[in-house]
């Protein structure tokens, strides 16, 4: 017992060891500045929309001044360059209504970036973008770029400075591509889940495996707004906060602290009209725990330290408490419900 309440509320200065993918994306919105939220996939309804073959361009050998490409094509590639340059968007627009003929490179040189248009017999159109040592090619399709990810061959299209993946058998199950792994996204009345596919595909016979994964599981649990982050790893389920919209030194999500072990599902409190967040964790034996936005454990009422061990309140058609407090009430009517 004491073992289990150790494991619940010390505060290890170790942090885990698979860092939690970044899906916080910055937006300008008319009179608010620089808004920042959580990347969301496109809706898409009709598996249509999808590329489901297994086409690809011919990345050429030499380039526009007919000397030797020697490039390697890029593991990762970040499109975000390419798509918040207006003027190689614009380019690209332009290109697609005059160069038409088939089977031709059309070579663009943008400074350290150079990218080529390429139209195939099927007069779709591919774009092949050269930056330093690296490329990587592209399909314009459904007016959205895709990128065919090597080792498992899916079509992915860009949106929210990630790629994503929707199942051809049933386009409502969503993948996120990060940090070289996709990672299955779905959502939450309060909350973003994204979680480490289980089954990696099998890679291609020219593409190095990725490095095994120190952690045999990983899941992250966004707050709706994107202010907090739970991360869950390893086999004791380990949940670790984080502040997802202040960038830590290395670019990824800063770490606030340890929450708990046994950890079974992360839920946010609702923040309309001002309320403060509020973190509950599910633990596996049935309890909960109560945190503020900054990992501080609270007790039933809010207010005072956390108690070694929180039950679960009691079914909606029991009997309650005549006083319990905000946070319970919102677990108890759904608001913090999945």
């Amino acid at each position: 017992m004491d073992q289990d309440r150790g494991a619940r509320h010390d505060r290890p200065e170790r942090r885990p060891t698979v860092s939690p993918p970044t899906l916080n994306i910055e937006t300008r919105a008319p009179g608010r500045g620089a808004v920042r939220g959580v990347a969301r996939p496109r809706t898409i309804q009709d598996r249509r929309e999808l590329i489901t073959d297994r086409d690809q361009v011919q990345a050429p050998t030499r380039g526009h001044d007919n000397k030797p490409i020697e490039a390697k094509p890029a593991e990762r590639p970040n499109h975000t360059t390419i798509i918040n340059n207006t003027t190689i968007v614009n380019d690209i627009d332009n290109g697609r209504k005059h160069e038409t003929q088939r089977g031709r490179h059309y070579w663009h040189d943008h400074g350290h970036i150079r990218y080529s248009h390429w139209v195939d017999h099927h007069d779709r159109h591919w774009y092949g973008f050269y930056s330093g040592s690296t490329y990587y090619w592209t399909r314009w399709e459904h007016d959205r770029f895709w990128w065919m990810e090597p080792r498992s061959s899916r079509w992915c299209y860009w949106k929210d400075n990630h790629w994503w993946y929707h199942d051809p058998f049933d386009v409502r199950v969503v993948y996120v591509y990060a940090d070289g792994f996709f990672h299955r996204y779905r959502e939450t009345p309060t909350a973003i889940v994204i979680e480490r596919e289980i089954q990696a595909p099998a890679p291609a016979p020219s593409i190095p495996a990725p490095a095994p994964a120190p952690e045999p599981e990983a899941k992250a649990v966004y707050s709706k707004d994107g202010t907090r982050l739970v991360q869950i790893v390893g086999d004791r389920k380990e949940a670790f906060l984080y502040d997802p919209a202040q960038p830590a030194a290395d670019g990824g999500a800063t770490f606030l602290a340890y929450l708990a072990a046994g950890v079974e599902e992360v839920r946010f409190s609702a923040t309309e009209g001002g309320a403060p967040l509020e973190i509950l964790l599910i633990l596996a034996d049935g309890t909960f725990a109560l945190y503020d936005a900054n990992g501080r454990p609270r007790d039933a009422t809010g207010t005072q330290p956390a108690v070694e061990k929180v039950e679960a309140p009691a079914p909606p058609d029991s009997e309650l408490p005549k006083e319990i407090p905000a946070s319970l009430e919102q677990l108890r009517d759904g608001a913090l419900d999945y």
